[in-house]
This record gives C-alpha cells, sequence and structure tokens, in this order.
C-alpha cells in the first residue's frame, strides 16, 4: 500500500491504470484510514491545480476573443464602403451596331465595310461582321472623315440649309440624341447649349459627352419632359424619335416652348402606318404624308416647309424632315407633301434599271 501511494505522490495521481487495490490486513484501520485521507488530499491538489489552469486558460480565451474582436474593428473601419455597381454597356453585333449609329444605311453595305477591314473599334481594326461589340465603343470608318458624331448630323445640316434655320446662340433640344449626330451639327452651328435627350444610356458621344454646351440627360423619355426641366427656356427642338408618330410626338414637345414653336422633326415613314414592304413606293408614302398635316393641325401645329431626307434611313428606307411652327393651316402642308412625293418620283425614275 505504501508503495502504491508513493508512486501516487510521485506521479501526482497518475493512476489511471490501476483499476483497484489491495488493503493489507496487517495494518490497522488507523493507518489504512491515514493513508486514503492522504490519497484525498493528493486528489483535492490536483483537482485544485486543474482548475487553475483551465481559469487561466479561459482567462486567455476571453483576452484573445477580445482582442480579435478590437482587430475586427479595426479592419472594419479601413473597409471602404462598397461602391455603386458600375452598368456595363450593353453589346451588339457590329455591323447591326454600325446601322443603329446610322455610319451605313443597310446591313449588306455595313458588312461589306467590315469584311474589307474599314472599320476601326476602339483604335483595332476588326473584320468580323457578327463580333460583340459595346455600345458605348469608339467605332471609326477608315478613309471615311465623318463631319459629325453620326450619319444624322447630314440630314439635320440639310434641313437646316433647306429650311433656313438659324441654331445660332440658342437654346436647343435635341430629343432623341442616340449617339449625337444632331447635337453635334447644332454645336457647329453655332447652338449656344443642347438639352441631348434619350432614353438610352451612354450612348452619347464622348466628346459631346464631355462638351461644356450640351446638357445630357439619358434614361430620360421625352414624355417625362416638361418646362421645368429647362433651366433657359427652349428656343429650337429637332427630334428623332423612333416607334412614335410625329403625330404624337411633336404636339407633345411643342408644350415645352415658352417663346413660339420652331421644330425640325425627322419623318419615319415606317412608324407612320407603311409596311416595310412598301417603304420605297411613292404612292403609299404619299398617302401617309397627306394624312400628318391634317393631324397637326388639330394640335396646333403646322408644316412649313417638307424635304426629303439627304441620306437614307435604317434599312434603306425613305425619310423626310419638317419645319414645324405653331399653326393650323392643314393644306400648307398637304402641298408640300404632294410636291415632295413628285420629286420622289422623279428621282426614282432617274435610277438605273427603272
Amino acid at each position: 500500500m505504501w508503495c502504491l501511494l508513493e508512486t501516487i505522490e510521485r506521479r501526482e495521481l497518475g493512476f489511471r491504470d490501476v483499476e483497484y487495490f489491495a488493503v493489507d490486513g496487517r495494518r490497522s484501520s488507523a493507518e489504512h484510514r491515514g493513508i486514503f485521507a492522504r490519497v484525498d488530499q493528493l486528489v483535492e491538489r490536483k483537482r485544485a491545480r486543474a482548475a487553475k489552469k483551465t481559469c487561466a486558460f479561459e482567462n486567455e480565451v476571453i483576452s484573445l476573443a477580445g482582442h480579435q474582436r478590437a482587430v475586427d474593428e479595426d479592419l472594419h473601419s479601413l473597409i471602404r464602403p462598397r461602391s455603386r455597381p458600375v452598368t456595363k454597356a450593353k453589346k451588339k453585333r457590329l455591323d447591326e451596331l454600325l446601322l443603329d449609329q446610322g455610319h451605313f444605311a443597310d446591313l449588306k453595305t455595313a458588312q461589306g465595310w467590315i469584311l474589307a477591314g474599314k472599320i476601326v473599334v476602339d483604335s483595332a481594326v476588326c473584320s468580323k461582321p457578327g463580333v460583340p461589340v459595346r455600345e458605348d465603343a469608339e467605332i471609326s470608318v477608315r478613309g471615311v472623315v465623318l463631319k459629325y458624331a453620326s450619319r444624322g448630323g447630314y440630314k439635320l445640316e440639310g434641313a437646316l440649309e433647306k429650311f433656313e434655320v438659324s441654331a445660332a446662340g440658342k437654346v436647343v433640344l435635341d430629343a432623341g440624341a442616340s449617339t449625337g449626330g444632331f447635337t453635334d451639327c447644332l454645336l457647329q452651328y453655332g447652338a449656344a447649349k443642347v438639352y441631348a435627350v434619350d432614353v438610352g444610356f451612354g450612348q452619347l458621344r464622348g466628346k459631346l459627352a464631355a462638351d461644356p454646351r450640351v446638357v445630357n440627360l439619358e434614361k430620360t423619355n421625352v414624355g417625362n419632359l416638361s418646362r421645368d426641366t429647362f433651366t433657359e427656356p427652349i428656343e429650337l427642338c429637332v427630334f428623332d424619335l423612333s416607334y412614335l408618330t410625329i403625330t404624337i410626338s411633336a404636339p407633345s414637345l411643342a408644350k415645352l416652348f415658352v417663346r413660339p414653336v420652331e421644330m425640325i422633326g425627322l419623318i419615319k415613314p415606317l412608324y407612320e402606318g407603311i409596311d416595310q414592304d412598301k417603304k420605297d413606293h411613292p404612292q403609299e408614302l404619299g398617302k401617309a404624308l397627306e394624312k400628318i398635316a391634317p393631324a397637326l393641325a388639330r394640335e396646333g401645329l403646322m408644316i412649313r416647309d417638307l424635304m426629303i431626307s439627304p441620306i437614307l434611313g435604317t434599312r434603306g428606307s425613305v425619310e423626310f424632315l419638317a419645319h414645324l411652327v405653331a399653326g393650323s393651316d392643314a393644306e400648307i402642308g398637304v402641298a408640300l407633301a404632294r410636291k415632295v412625293i413628285e420629286e420622289l418620283r422623279v428621282q426614282c425614275a432617274s435610277l438605273p434599271g427603272t
């Protein structure tokens, strides 16, 4: 028994493998009680020491946890708030994008120029018509120096000259600005300020968006405009709107004027009730044009002058430009419609193969 006790003392209760021990019958009961008391003391000492170590460990854990929270708070203070996600520009086939931006009148022509290596996208030549291209990419045509941001500028240039309308020094609204062909033309003709409005996003060319004379109102529907939108009263409005007849768009835009109304609008027969397969028929075009003047007159607008667009529209369609002012005389507009349709017949008759 003494041997066992000495082992316990020496190993500090390292007797987990000992299942039992026999009490020496030669010892007295008092001696046995002393032995067991001594064992109890060793057990209590061991428990106390273990408890002390456990407490110290727990305190250390708590201290580490507090330190970790402090570190987390420091890191959190250093982390910058997440910025708003950047909206990525949509992508389109290159040939379709060239068509939409007005570089060419039809897909076949656009594809021909692309295959010939004449199209430069973001400073790199692109020869694949179907390659996806961002709508805000910088696109240029090799060998052709465009005077305006798009072919639309040439349409407005022809109208300003034909109608003898001055943009110099005026505050102008460009409704349906898109890439900015009309806006570019207006600035080159001396406009003091241009409000470029479009329902799209990121389409206006960089040089125009950065021009201090241009107020870029993207993601804006023209139907949501009011006089309060403009810090100065507009003096001239030009518009090129898709999917909307001029008999609806023009009266809505006229309400934005404080001063006398003066507008130049692009008429797209495909949105005036003409079928796609009849877009080149002078007779059908004439019927559509003759309906416009009476409808506008009922809204207090009249067609002062009318002309055939110097450049074909999307997919080779014939378009027209109208000079609109306040008035109710529909007969002038009807007469002008008949005149331009006759001019169109003459032009068609002079084409080879007709």
